[in-house]
C-alpha cells in the first residue's frame, strides 16, 4: 500500500488513473475535469502521456495513465492507493474542483467588488504558496524550476521566473505579481458570477499597477488586461485585450528592486468595458499575461483591484388605475385616473396617447364629458401622471354606470394595464326621516337636572347611511348622552356636550338618545333646545317638515340660602376678645346673586373682619363695625367671614350676637329657616391683678428710715372695681403714705399706718403708694413686709400668684464701713471708713472744685462719697496713700462754695463728722448724705504796700481813728 501527492493544475494535471476497470467499463471523466484532446477519447482514461511518465504505482501496481485537465486552480491532493477502486480518488478530486473552482459572487450592480492581495503570504524567500484568494487563479508554464502552479514571496530582488507575492520585507501589504522569464511564464486572473438579477451591461474596473524590479534600462515591459465571457479558465475561451488597462513599467531608469508603494514605481489604471451583456448567472474571466520584453524581463503586479457591474436600464412597468365614486345629486364630479411607472421614466421620459370609451356610462347622453389626448409625457425621471374625467350629477335613482380610459401607443415603458376603468355611484336614495325630543316637564329649577329623550327614526324606504343628528346645548345647559339603535340602526354609544353624530338609519331603524344633564344655576327665562336629524349625501328626505324637535321649558329661581356663625366658646371675659366665623352657603340648585349677609354688633362689641369667596362666591373682602354686605352666592358657592372682635371691659350678662342670609328680588329660598344663626356667650369678668413693692435696699439700720413704693396693676381683659390693697405694717415700722393711680385707676390719696384701701382698677389701669417709714432703733434681725391686692366679688382673677408682694431688709447695727477708693492724681489711692451708717453707695476721687477760692490747690482731688441709711452722729476718715502735703487744710462745700471744715489732720489722714442734712450734705433726703470734700493748700499771702496820704488823707485818717477809740471806750462803760 502507498501514497502519492498530485498536483493537479488547471489545464495540465496528471491524474492517476488505477483499477479503472470497473463491470461497466471504463469509468467516465468525471464533471469538472477535462481531458486532454486525442488522451481522453470518448471522456474515460486510455492511453498514456509523456506528461505522465514515471508516474508508476508507488507499490508497482501497474496503472493507466492519462493527462487530465481540472477546471479550476491547481491543488495538491494525497490520495491513498489501496485496493480500493478509484471512484475513491474521483469523489476527492470533484471536491477540489467544485470549491476552488468557486468564482467571485457580484450580487449588487452599482457596488464594487475589491481585493487589495494582502492575504498573500508575506514569509520571505518560500516560493511554494498556494494561491487561496477565492474567486483567483494562477497557472505557469514554460518548464522551468519554479513551473509548479504555487507563488514565491519576494522584494523585487529575485531575477527568477515566477508568480510573486510581493512587497516590502515582512511587510502585510502586498501585491500580485508576475516575473517573465524564457522558462516560466506567469498568468493570473479570476472569475466572477453575475447574481444581481440583471443583465450587466458594462463594467468599471481599477487597478494599481506596481513596479517591483527593473530588468533592463532604457526599455519598456507590461503585463496585459484581457477579459473573456467564454472561458471556463485562465486559458480557455476567447480573450478581449483592454489596452487602457495594461500596466507598463513606469521607471526605467536604474536595473535592480523597486518599491512598488512609492509614486515614481506605480500608475493608478481605469476603465469601463461597455458593451457588454452578461446574463444574471452567466460567469466571466479576466487576466493580466506578461509580456516578454526584450532583455531580462521586469518584476511587475497588481494592487488595490476593483470591479464594478453595471446594468443597462430596465423599461419601466406602465399602468392605470380604476376610479370609482359617488355620481353627486349636482354640478360634476371629477373622476381622476393616475398613469403609474413601476420605475422612474428613464432617459427621454414616457410617452403614450390616452382617451376616454363608452361603457354603461355613455358620453353623448351628459353621463360624463369624453377626452382624448395624444403624445401625452411622463418625464425622465417622474413616475406618475394624472388624467381627469368629468362625471355629471344628477337625482335620478339608476345603476351603478362604468366608462373607460384607454393608454395606447407606449414608448419608453412596458404596458401591463392600460385600460382604465371609471365606476359612477348611484346615490340617489329616498328615505322619510324624523326627530322627537322631550324631557317630560314644562318647568325647571336653575341648577337642577333634567333628563331629554331624542329619538331619529327613518320611515323608508330607502335606507339612510351617513345621517347626522345634532342637538346643540344652549349655554345654560351642560351634560352628557348615550345612544342605542334599534332596527339595524347604528350610532355613537355615548359623548359628552353637544350632540353631533354620523349614524347609519337602515328602512325602519331609528337610534335613541338619553341626554342627562344640569341647568346653569344662573340660568333665566326659558330653557329651549332643539334637535335635529339631516340625511347624508345621497339620500333625499320627501317630508324634511319632521326634522326638527323643540322642548322648552320655563326656568324658576330657587335658592336654599343657609348661615352659621360661631365663636368656638360658651363664655366669654370683658375687655377680651373673640373670634367670629361667620358662613354663608347656597346648596341650590339655582344661583343667588346679590344676597345678602348682616350681623348688627351689639354696643359692648368692637371689631373688624375680612371675607373670602369660595366656589365662585364674591363678597366684600374686609370692612369694620357691623356687617352689612352684598354678596353674589352661587349655587355651590359660599362666603366665610372672619370676626375679631374686642369686648367692652365694663360688659356683664351675656354678649349674644346673629348674623342672617336672605335671598335678592327674584329668587326664592325654599327653606328660610336656616337664614339666621346666633351666637351667645356668658360674660366672666377676668382681671389679672398684680401688685409689687420695694424699698430700693436690702438692709436697713435700727433707728434708720426706709421708704416702700408698692403699685397694684390690672392687666385685663377685665375692669377691677372695688379691688382692695392692704399692706399690714410690722410693729417695728411707723410710717405714712400717700397714693395715685394711673390709666383710671383710684384709690385713698393719703393716710398714716398700714393700708386697707378699696380701689378701682379699670384693665390697665394701676394704683402706686408711696410709704415713709421709720425703723424702731431697737429692731433687730429682719424688717419684712408684705402688700396685697384681690379683686371684688364677681371678678375672677386668673393669676393669683401675682397677688402679693414682699419686701425684706437685713437689719444691721451702724458699724464702721470701709470702701477702698481707686487710683486717683499722682498715683494715690485713698480708703474711706465711716460708721453711723449703713451703705457706701459711692466712693471715688473726682475734679477740684470751681467754688474754691482763687488759688487754692487740691493736690489729691476731692473724695466724692454717697452713704445711706444714716442716722445720728456720722464718722468719717480718709487714709490716703501719701502724707498729706505741708499747709494742708480740709475743705468741704457747703452752699455751692468750698471752705474750710473742722477736721483733724493725721500725716496721711483727715477725720471729722457729719449729720443727716448738716453743713455740707447735698442730698435732701433723709438717712442719706452726699459731700465732695477733701486736702486742699491755701495761696500764699503777699504783703500789701502801705498807701501814701495827703495831708488830707491823714486829718481824715486822724479823725476816724479818734471817732473809733471813743466808741470803745463808751462801750466799756
Amino acid at each position: 500500500m502507498g501514497a502519492r501527492r498530485l498536483n493537479l493544475r488547471a489545464g495540465r494535471c496528471c491524474v492517476w488513473c488505477r483499477h479503472l476497470r470497473l463491470a461497466g467499463g471504463d469509468d467516465p471523466v468525471p464533471s469538472g475535469v477535462q481531458g486532454v484532446p486525442g488522451q481522453c477519447a470518448g471522456g474515460v482514461c486510455g492511453g498514456t502521456h509523456p506528461n505522465c511518465a514515471g508516474a508508476a504505482d508507488p507499490d508497482g501496481e501497474p496503472g493507466i495513465h492519462s493527462r487530465l485537465r481540472l477546471i479550476g486552480a491547481g491543488i495538491g491532493i494525497s490520495s491513498v492507493i489501496n485496493t480500493f477502486r478509484f471512484l475513491f480518488l474521483i469523489v476527492i478530486l470533484l471536491a477540489g474542483g467544485q470549491v476552488l473552482a468557486q468564482c467571485v459572487s457580484l450580487t449588487t450592480t452599482g457596488a464594487a467588488y475589491t481585493q487589495n492581495f494582502d492575504t498573500l503570504s508575506n514569509t520571505a524567500g518560500s516560493t511554494t504558496n498556494n494561491l487561496t484568494i477565492p474567486g483567483w487563479f494562477m497557472t505557469e508554464s514554460g518548464g522551468g524550476a519554479r513551473d509548479n502552479e504555487q507563488y514565491a514571496v519576494d522584494t523585487g530582488a529575485s531575477t527568477t521566473g515566477d508568480t510573486y507575492s510581493y512587497g516590502a520585507a515582512g511587510s502585510t501589504e502586498r501585491a500580485l505579481g508576475l516575473f517573465r522569464t524564457g522558462t516560466l511564464i506567469p498568468l493570473v486572473g479570476a472569475c466572477f458570477t453575475n447574481n444581481t438579477g440583471a443583465t450587466v451591461s458594462s463594467l468599471d474596473i481599477s487597478y494599481t499597477g506596481e513596479e517591483w524590479r527593473l530588468g533592463t534600462a532604457g526599455r519598456t515591459d507590461q503585463i496585459n488586461f484581457e477579459y473573456s465571457t467564454s472561458a471556463t479558465d485562465l486559458s480557455t475561451g476567447v480573450w478581449t485585450a483592454v489596452s487602457a488597462l495594461n500596466f507598463v513599467t513606469p521607471d526605467v531608469v536604474t536595473v535592480g528592486a523597486k518599491n512598488g508603494n512609492t509614486a515614481s514605481d506605480r500608475t493608478a489604471l481605469s476603465s469601463t468595458i461597455s458593451s457588454l451583456s452578461i446574463a444574471n448567472g452567466a460567469t466571466f474571466w479576466i487576466r493580466w499575461t506578461d509580456s516578454d520584453a526584450t532583455g531580462a524581463d521586469d518584476g511587475l503586479a497588481v494592487d488595490d483591484f476593483a470591479l464594478t457591474p453595471n446594468s443597462a436600464p430596465v423599461p419601466p412597468n406602465l399602468s392605470i388605475n380604476d376610479v370609482s365614486l359617488l355620481e353627486g345629486h349636482s354640478g360634476t364630479t371629477t373622476f381622476t385616473f393616475t398613469v403609474s411607472l413601476s420605475t422612474p421614466a428613464g432617459a427621454g421620459g414616457v410617452t403614450f396617447d390616452i382617451a376616454t370609451a363608452d361603457g354603461a356610462a355613455v358620453s353623448s347622453s351628459g353621463d360624463y364629458t369624453a377626452r382624448s389626448l395624444t403624445s401625452q409625457t411622463i418625464p425622465a425621471g417622474s413616475s406618475t401622471y394624472t388624467f381627469s374625467v368629468s362625471v355629471a350629477g344628477d337625482t335620478a335613482v339608476e345603476v351603478n354606470e362604468t366608462f373607460f380610459v384607454n393608454v395606447t401607443n407606449v414608448t419608453g415603458a412596458v404596458v401591463t394595464d392600460g385600460q382604465g376603468q371609471g365606476t359612477i355611484v348611484n346615490d340617489d336614495i329616498e328615505a322619510d326621516l324624523s326627530i322627537t325630543k322631550t324631557d317630560g316637564v314644562t318647568t325647571v329649577m336653575p341648577g337642577a337636572s333634567v333628563t331629554y329623550t331624542i329619538i331619529a327614526s327613518n320611515a323608508g324606504p330607502g335606507n339612510a347611511p351617513g345621517t347626522v343628528v345634532a342637538d346643540t346645548f344652549p349655554a345654560t345647559f351642560t351634560g352628557s348622552w348615550t345612544c342605542v339603535g334599534a332596527g339595524g340602526g347604528s350610532c355613537t354609544a355615548s359623548g359628552s356636550g353637544s350632540i353631533s353624530d354620523t349614524v347609519n338609519l337602515p328602512a325602519g331603524a331609528s337610534v335613541t338618545y338619553t341626554v342627562s344633564g344640569t341647568v346653569g344655576a344662573g340660568a333665566t327665562g326659558t330653557l329651549s333646545n332643539t334637535a335635529t336629524v339631516a340625511a347624508g349625501v345621497g339620500v333625499t328626505d320627501p317630508i324634511p317638515g319632521n326634522n326638527s324637535a323643540t322642548d322648552t321649558d320655563t326656568l324658576v329661581q330657587q335658592a336654599d340660602l343657609s348661615i352659621t356663625k360661631t365663636d368656638g366658646v360658651a363664655t366669654a371675659s370683658p375687655g377680651g376678645s373673640v373670634t367670629y366665623t361667620i358662613t354663608a352657603s347656597n346648596a341650590g340648585p339655582g344661583n343667588a346673586p346679590g344676597s345678602t349677609v348682616a350681623d348688627t354688633f351689639p354696643a359692648i362689641l368692637t371689631g373688624s373682619w375680612t371675607c373670602v369667596g369660595a366656589g365662585g362666591g364674591t363678597c366684600t373682602a374686609a370692612g369694620s363695625g357691623s356687617i352689612h354686605d352684598t354678596v353674589n352666592l352661587p349655587a355651590g358657592g359660599s362666603v366665610t367671614y372672619t370676626v375679631s372682635a374686642t369686648i367692652g371691659a365694663g360688659a356683664t350678662g351675656t354678649l349674644s350676637n346673629t348674623a342672617t342670609v336672605s335671598v335678592s328680588g327674584g329668587v326664592t329660598d325654599p327653606n328660610p329657616a336656616n337664614n339666621s344663626a346666633t351666637d351667645t356667650d356668658t360674660l366672666s369678668p377676668r382681671a389679672d391683678l398684680s401688685i409689687t413693692k420695694t424699698d430700693g435696699v436690702t438692709t436697713a439700720a435700727p433707728g434708720g428710715s426706709v421708704t416702700y413704693t408698692i403699685t397694684a396693676s390690672n392687666a385685663g381683659p377685665s375692669n377691677a372695681p372695688g379691688s382692695t390693697v392692704v399692706d399690714t405694717f410690722p410693729a417695728i415700722l411707723t410710717g405714712t403714705w400717700t397714693c395715685v393711680g394711673a390709666g383710671g385707676g383710684t384709690c385713698t390719696a393719703a393716710g398714716s399706718g398700714s393700708i386697707n384701701d378699696t380701689v378701682n382698677l379699670p384693665a390697665g389701669g394701676s394704683v402706686t403708694y408711696t410709704v415713709s417709714a421709720t425703723i424702731s432703733a431697737g429692731a433687730t434681725g429682719t424688717l419684712s413686709n408684705t402688700a396685697t391686692v384681690s379683686a371684688a366679688g364677681g371678678v375672677t382673677d386668673p393669676n393669683p400668684g401675682n397677688n402679693a408682694a414682699t419686701d425684706s431688709d437685713a437689719l444691721v447695727a451702724r458699724t464702721a464701713l470701709l470702701s477702698n477708693i481707686p487710683t486717683r492724681q499722682g498715683g494715690v489711692t485713698a480708703s474711706l471708713a465711716v460708721s453711723g451708717c449703713s451703705t457706701i453707695s459711692r466712693a471715688a476721687f473726682v475734679d477740684a472744685p470751681a467754688g474754691a477760692a482763687v488759688g487754692t490747690q487740691f493736690p489729691f482731688g476731692l473724695v466724692d462719697f454717697s452713704l445711706g441709711s444714716c442716722a445720728g452722729a456720722v464718722s468719717v476718715t480718709v487714709t490716703y496713700s501719701q502724707n498729706l502735703p505741708a499747709g494742708a487744710v480740709f475743705y468741704k462745700e457747703v452752699g455751692g462754695s468750698y471752705s474750710t471744715y473742722p477736721a483733724t489732720l493725721g500725716a496721711n489722714s483727715v477725720s471729722f463728722s457729719l449729720t443727716d442734712n448738716g453743713p455740707g450734705d447735698s442730698n435732701p433726703a433723709a438717712g442719706v448724705i452726699d459731700d465732695p470734700s477733701g486736702i486742699g493748700v491755701a495761696p500764699a499771702r503777699v504783703p500789701a504796700a502801705v498807701p501814701t496820704l495827703s495831708e488830707w488823707g491823714a486829718l481824715a485818717l486822724s479823725a476816724l481813728v479818734a471817732l473809733l477809740a471813743f466808741g470803745a471806750r463808751s462801750r466799756r462803760r
